[in-house]
């Protein structure tokens, strides 16, 4: 039975790898996790078998194929990655604009109410209004450390990590706003990049949209436990998949009724702070592609 994987979307968080997920899962030759996002780096010491209880937990090791995850977790862990399966792993970067990418991300949280979101949260203020004390905080904290997923937009710094232990002809790097434009052509790029014959088929799907939040700070810190919850159940070994499917849906269906639709658009004040604060990692990404991202991001 295979237990080596052959590839790993590693990033970027709210930048479309849902959507890859679910294309990937198009493809008979390709093996996925039987969830999305094992998480495993979050809880590889819970057990002293835990690669094993990955392997296990999460694939049908009978099956004949490409083994891969989508991850985008695993952005933060390129040694782990390395140290656990191997240099010869092919790895697939996603990038989104890194402005909308974090203001994504900003939303996500008022959904799934992580502890580090209560300070901002104020429903009379509204979601923009909430974004802009965000960015604001981060963008003065010269004694404070910046929120890290703030700093996840800077890309190319996180490619760097990753170059000191994967060469660069084992990386894909897929820009979002491509795959909006020309989707087979971006797919068709990424199977090859794979190793398989691409397959012609309708790949104009967005998944995870994320335009709920929670409704009050009631359900947010509701909905924060849930997530924990979630995590709980996720990485315990005794639980079987197919019951943390059943137990998660019944999570979903509380979490549809504690949030709401919000579609708050940035404030231009914040973009332009934002602008300022990944100006220089887009500069260093835009040599690194050999492409100029002012048309499809920002200047």
């Amino acid at each position: 039975m295979k237990k080596q994987l052959d590839f790993l979307c590693v990033g970027f968080q709210k930048s479309g790898t849902t959507t890859l997920d679910a294309i990937l899962r198009k493809y008979d030759q390709i093996v996925l996790p039987e969830i999305k996002e094992t998480q495993y780096f979050h809880w590889k010491y819970k057990y002293c078998d835990s690669l094993n209880v990955f392997w296990n937990r999460f694939f049908d090791l009978n099956e004949s194929g490409s083994f891969g995850v989508v991850e985008p977790e695993f952005d933060f862990f390129p040694y782990e990655i390395y140290r656990t399966f191997g240099k010869d792993v092919k790895l697939i970067f996603i990038m989104r604009n890194p402005i909308e990418r974090l203001y994504s991300y900003f939303r996500m949280e008022l959904k799934l109410g992580n502890r580090w979101i209560y300070p901002y949260y104020d429903k009379k203020t509204g979601v923009s209004r909430m974004f802009d004390r965000f960015v604001i905080e981060n963008m003065k904290c010269a004694n404070k450390e910046i929120n890290p997923y703030f700093e996840r937009g800077k890309y190319m710094r996180c490619i760097e990590q990753f170059l000191q232990y994967f060469p660069k002809e084992n990386m894909h790097f897929i820009i979002f706003e491509d795959y909006i434009s020309n989707p087979q052509k971006t797919v068709r790029e990424l199977v090859e990049f794979l190793g398989f014959e691409y397959k012609e088929m309708d790949y104009s799907i967005i998944e995870n949209k994320g335009n709920r939040v929670s409704k009050n700070i009631f359900c947010l810190i509701m909905n924060g436990w849930l997530t924990k919850l979630d995590y709980l159940l996720r990485t315990n070994k005794h639980i079987p998949i197919v019951v943390y499917k059943e137990l998660t849906g019944f999570i979903e269906r509380i979490r549809h009724y504690s949030t709401c639709e919000n579609n708050d658009q940035m404030s231009k004040r914040s973009y332009q702070r934002c602008k300022y604060f990944f100006k220089e990692d887009k500069k260093a990404l835009e040599i690194f592609l050999q492409r100029d991202l002012s048309k499809i991001w920002f200047e």
